[in-house]
């Protein structure tokens, strides 16, 4: 049972594009922490170019 306090749950947007449903996810505050985190993990290659890492040995 919710108390007073608790926040409901949010209705995410019914939508036919993948991107705009994990941004959804993604900055749903009431979304479980692990879903936000794989949304954005999913998302981070249509926002950001590959990251270099340079190799520790050199």
């Amino acid at each position: 049972m919710m108390s007073s306090n608790d926040e409901k749950p949010a209705v995410l947007p019914s939508c036919n594009d993948p991107l705009d449903y994990l941004l959804a996810v993604m900055n749903d505050v009431t979304s479980d922490p692990a879903s936000r985190i794989e949304a954005a993990k999913t998302l981070m290659p249509y926002f950001y170019e590959s990251i270099n890492v340079p190799d520790a040995h050199d």
